[in-house]
């Protein structure tokens, strides 16, 4: 279980997980501190920043399916968009990530996600978003990062448990 304090921190990376369950899931709570209404949600997995990451989104922003986005050989997995400094006060951002089979290390890993947050205070500024993720290094998964875009902190009171599931 990861947090963060006064001030914030830059990222909450879980290290030297263990290697004896069958698949990952994080959940977080999580808000930037860029001086922005909403921040990019990125995650590392093994500290690799080679071009090796795969993802594919879709927004819900109120009733509108309003962003598909994919991309292939990225440096860094997009996971979502999360409030930040300038966006409503108190509004933490819902994530959910699974990685399946996180321990084969023959294999390409995906991860697949939700998350969701209120942006303001109308439906057309609630956000909600689906997607996935591939890490194309056949490796298995010891290490996950969890940051913000432009090495903005995620803010105090940010939270991110990761479990292990058999």
């Amino acid at each position: 279980d990861l947090s963060a304090g006064i001030g914030g921190v830059a990222s909450f990376d879980f290290t030297d997980i263990p290697q004896s369950y069958k698949h990952l899931k994080i959940v977080a709570s999580l808000r930037s501190a860029a001086a922005a209404t909403t921040c990019r949600l990125l995650a590392r997995l093994n500290n690799a920043s080679s071009a090796n990451y795969d993802y594919q989104s879709c927004k819900l922003n109120g009733s509108t399916l309003t962003n598909v986005s994919n991309s292939v050989g990225q440096t860094t997995a997009y996971i979502g968009i999360m409030p930040a400094a300038s966006g409503p006060a108190s509004s933490f951002d819902a994530v959910e990530i699974v990685i399946p089979n996180y321990t084969d290390a023959n294999l390409f890993h995906s991860l697949y996600l939700n998350q969701s947050h209120r942006g303001g205070t109308t439906s057309a500024t609630q956000f909600t978003v689906w997607g996935m993720a591939t890490y194309t290094v056949a490796a298995a998964i010891s290490r996950v990062t969890l940051y913000a875009e432009s090495s903005a902190n995620l803010a105090q009171y940010s939270r991110a448990t990761l479990y292990g599931l058999n």
